[in-house]
């Protein structure tokens, strides 16, 4: 009779590690670029061409800064009072329009396109940070970051300080419940600080002398976001990897790898500008 052996099964469990991401915070002084964690080269695009194309966002990694991007700055957009004037919601329907709204006004969507959206899914369900950046980096082909902070006296401060009169700030909040709404922040000639957005009753208020503007703006409030971009142009390269196209005829080409001869070493290059 054979006496039946017990084998042990074992399990490998890979846990997943918890990585902050970059950008996470406002910069610490104003002007200032902010300090991302070092990327090596976009290689990783062409050895594995085919790795993260369905992740959110695309391939260039948060903290990639490319050798041509200058400076990070706060974005700034001219408006008119027509603009304002000529603003139309053509759509009845329960929308999630915000982000559409500040994207009319600012003349990045006109009046049929933006109204388009609110008719569609995107208009009831929103856009997320990440297609914000994507959308802005695809008007400018700069790279932009959308970033928030915990302290109110900080958001104002940016504002006071990078925003030129006549124009206006893409901002956003995002509330102790975890919902998060945008809008837009603009200082007319005189200097005061105005916060614009069609989607409450009274669009147009007065934030640092308007009390009742500013609570109901920071009430139950738990982080206060803004839009920066870097001075200089992507590289097709990095749009590229961003998820977007500048030229449509641009097809990115992985090396060609040839192994070396036998008793020689060589290096194999790669063209990433």
């Amino acid at each position: 009779m054979y006496k039946l052996k017990r084998t042990r099964k074992t399990r490998k469990i890979y846990r997943r590690k918890n990585i902050k991401r970059a950008g996470g915070q406002l910069p610490s002084t104003p002007g200032v670029v902010v300090k991302l964690p070092p990327f090596s080269s976009l290689e990783n695009i062409y050895k594995n061409p085919k790795t993260n194309l369905n992740q959110k966002g695309g391939l260039l990694p948060r903290g990639y800064v490319g050798p041509t991007w200058g400076t990070l700055h706060l974005s700034n957009f001219t408006i008119t009072d027509q603009i304002l004037a000529d603003f139309r919601r053509l759509s009845t329907r329960p929308y999630m329009d915000c982000v559409i709204s500040a994207l009319q006004i600012i003349g990045i969507l006109d009046t049929f396109t933006a109204n388009v959206l609110r008719i569609t899914k995107i208009g009831t369900h929103g856009i997320d940070s990440n297609e914000i950046e994507l959308i802005f980096s695809l008007r400018t082909n700069q790279r932009f970051l959308f970033m928030p902070t915990n302290n109110i006296d900080e958001f104002i401060q940016y504002i006071r300080t990078h925003l030129q009169p006549g124009n206006v700030s893409f901002c956003g909040v995002t509330y102790m419940n975890g919902q998060s709404h945008v809008f837009l922040i603009g200082r007319d000639t005189d200097g005061n600080i105005i916060k614009i957005d069609p989607s409450v009753p009274d669009p147009y208020c007065f934030l640092e002398t308007d009390h009742e503007c500013f609570r109901i703006f920071s009430q139950n409030t738990r982080q206060y976001w803004l839009l920066f971009n870097y001075t200089g142009n992507l590289t097709q390269y990095e749009s590229y990897a961003l998820g977007i196209l500048t030229d449509p005829t641009f097809i990115p080409t992985p090396p060609v790898y040839q192994p070396p001869e036998q008793g020689v070493e060589q290096e194999v290059e790669m063209d990433v500008t």
